[in-house]
């Protein structure tokens, strides 16, 4: 953040790593980042996984009310939770590679049926590297979920439709993605941005 980020401001947009066994320390991080101008943080898809609470848990109440209070962007990456999709114990590396995306399928559906949009009304999420040519048909998917099952599941959105909510809150990013960008009006074109996996 300040020897490389901050050599070059406005041209280099710092991501920081948060401690995330304490959600009190984790929002004191984002307060402190903050104060440098680093408005996005890097977190976990599924903490689960990494024997955490899960995103419907409110402990981490506290982060999430920092990144709203700072105005801070939360990242999500595939693999960040330690763990990819494989189908079986003999699949080749290539079925893994090509399932990458469903982890943040999978944490779409957890944030937008979990309490924390919600509970903070300006909160925002980035879907890093999972592609967009999916979301499509997953909005299609948590809305038919939504209109067909809420009055036995709880859920309550008030007025608007789980895609509305999505497409407020959620910033989609793509390296190389010929079906998402011909489905780019479908996805939400105001949600879509570019990434170019640098410097790795």
């Amino acid at each position: 953040v300040d020897e490389w980020c901050g050599s070059h401001p406005g041209r280099f947009i710092p991501c920081g790593l948060v401690p995330i066994w304490d959600p009190a320390l984790m929002a004191a991080e984002v307060h402190r980042l903050a104060a440098k101008g680093c408005h996005a943080i890097t977190f976990s898809e599924n903490p689960a996984c990494l024997d955490l609470p899960s995103l419907h848990s409110d402990h981490w109440d506290p982060f999430w009310a920092a990144c709203e209070d700072e105005q801070t962007v939360v990242c999500l990456h595939i693999g960040s939770s330690s763990q990819l999709v494989v189908t079986a114990e003999d699949a080749p590396m290539d079925v893994l590679i090509a399932l990458q995306p469903i982890n943040l399928v999978q944490a779409a559906a957890d944030l937008i049926f979990s309490p924390v949009f919600r509970k903070f009304p300006s909160f925002k999420i980035a879907m890093s590297e999972g592609g967009i040519g999916w979301i499509p048909y997953f909005l299609d998917r948590v809305d038919y979920t939504y209109e067909h099952h809420k009055a036995w599941t709880g859920q309550d959105f008030g007025d608007k439709l789980p895609s509305q909510l999505f497409r407020e809150r959620v910033v989609t990013c793509f390296i190389d993605d010929p079906a998402g960008v011909k489905n780019r009006h479908d996805v939400g074109i105001e949600t879509i941005t570019w990434e170019c996996d640098y410097p790795h």
